[in-house]
């Protein structure tokens, strides 16, 4: 008899189940666990492959049960960004929300996968689930508490593919998903270690394949630089701080200019201005664009700007060597990205569907995004689909990090993303004073 039915057999008869069988249903959740921090692990991380990602879906549709699907995927997604709670702990001031952001994170993902785990092994089942948890994954609201979705180890394993890659990922995962679970275990039967030696199989051919990703490919494109600092946490408003800073900027402006390699648009990381108003343009113009006007070079900057009563956008406000400015906002998709939602103090309004592109100088239009836009491929996809653009560039502020690895698993999903569509990308990034 199968376990099952020997566990209802002595369920029936007053019995107690043998403990191998009581303790089995323990096992088998803890082992999806194990196997999905084990993905986390293997593919987020420094000198490995996000192509790995891709074999996540085809563990979930092997777990045996919701219980053990939602603990493979819930595990996965926390060890993904297993630094959140020192980031959001230090961010918030308080290592209670940290702890509590990375576990709910956790529950959101782990359940979003449980629920689209089907109980039928029937073809259409698997084949249909499949398809709707990926797309699922891509949308709100999972979406905004989802790091590590497969789709951006398509651009690890398939760069250039496009919007084809995009596709073929569905159909690739659908067609796994259908393999492992109706195909191959209607071949082996009873000898279940074939299926999971294939699976075995499969994850090392990811590993080789994938490409890694390389942060410093992410410093310059072309005429375009990025620069990462070390300054550490959000400037108070009008402070001496703002104004070292103001003269650092155009200090290191200044240094990259001229010559046959010299860089003609700066980007400076998110938010380094802490709150900008048109009181600070007189310290800008003397500090940064009188040398700008000379030098013929664009400058990008992150700051935030009030936009009403205590509501503020944060942006990257373009300052070029014609005296004119503009600037594109954050489309803030998380609400716990910038602001705490359990504070009435400050609101950063969201807007999916807000505009992504600029033109940064040199008839260059990028594509801009914000610190945790970078996790959310739909932002990416939304941009690909809407606007021309011809660069991608991320400013990110992770002052609240001293973990290196926050960084780089950052930076990671956009440079999946860049490589999946053939873009150049560039990436700045404002670190712990500590680093």
């Amino acid at each position: 008899m199968s376990n099952s039915r020997t566990d209802g057999r002595f369920t029936r008869l007053g019995m107690a189940a043998p403990f191998s069988l009581r303790w089995a249903g323990l096992f088998i959740p803890l082992l999806g666990a194990v196997l999905g921090g084990a993905v986390a692990v293997l593919a987020w991380g420094v000198g490995r492959t996000p192509a790995v990602s891709l074999l996540l879906p085809v563990l979930w549709i092997l777990m045996p049960s919701r219980v053990s699907a939602f603990c493979l995927a819930a595990t996965y997604h926390m060890v993904v960004v297993r630094f959140i709670p020192e980031l959001a702990g230090t961010w918030f001031d308080s290592s209670l929300v940290g702890y509590s952001l990375w576990v709910g994170l956790g529950v959101i993902s782990g359940v979003a996968w449980a629920i689209c785990w089907p109980r039928s092994g029937s073809p259409a089942w698997v084949v249909g689930s499949s398809i709707v948890v990926m797309r699922g994954l891509l949308v709100p609201p999972v979406a905004m508490a989802l790091p590590g979705h497969p789709l951006v180890g398509v651009g690890f394993l398939a760069p250039g593919t496009g919007w084809f890659g995009v596709g073929g990922f569905f159909v690739a995962v659908a067609g796994a998903c259908w393999f492992f679970r109706c195909k191959m275990q209607s071949i082996v039967g009873e000898r279940k270690w074939l299926i999971w030696s294939a699976v075995l199989a499969l994850g090392i051919m990811l590993w080789a394949a994938g490409g890694v990703p390389d942060p410093e490919k992410g410093k310059i494109a072309g005429r375009v630089g990025a620069l990462t600092s070390m300054w550490g946490r959000f400037p108070d408003r009008d402070s001496v701080e703002v104004m070292l800073r103001i003269g650092k900027i155009g200090l290191a402006t200044a240094n990259l200019a001229g010559g046959d390699d010299g860089i003609d648009t700066v980007v400076f990381p998110e938010a380094v201005l802490g709150i900008y108003d048109p009181s600070l343009y007189p310290a800008m113009e003397q500090e940064v664009l009188r040398k700008t006007k000379l030098s013929g070079q664009t400058v990008v900057v992150g700051a935030d700007l009030e936009s009403g009563p205590n509501t503020y956008r944060g942006v990257a406000i373009v300052f070029r060597p014609d005296g004119s400015s503009s600037y594109i906002a954050a489309r803030m998709t998380v609400p716990v990205a910038q602001w705490a939602p359990w504070s009435n103090k400050v609101h950063f309004p969201s807007d999916w569907l807000g505009k992504s592109t600029l033109d940064v100088g040199g008839g260059i239009r990028a594509r801009f995004m914000f610190c945790f836009e970078e996790y959310l491929p739909l932002l990416h996809l939304l941009s690909e689909a809407r606007e021309d653009h011809v660069l991608v560039i991320a400013m990110s502020n992770l002052w609240a990090s001293d973990d290196p690895l926050t960084s780089y698993v950052q930076g990671a999903h956009t440079e999946g993303m860049a490589r999946l569509f053939n873009r150049k990308w560039v990436r700045s990034v404002n670190l712990a004073k500590t680093q």
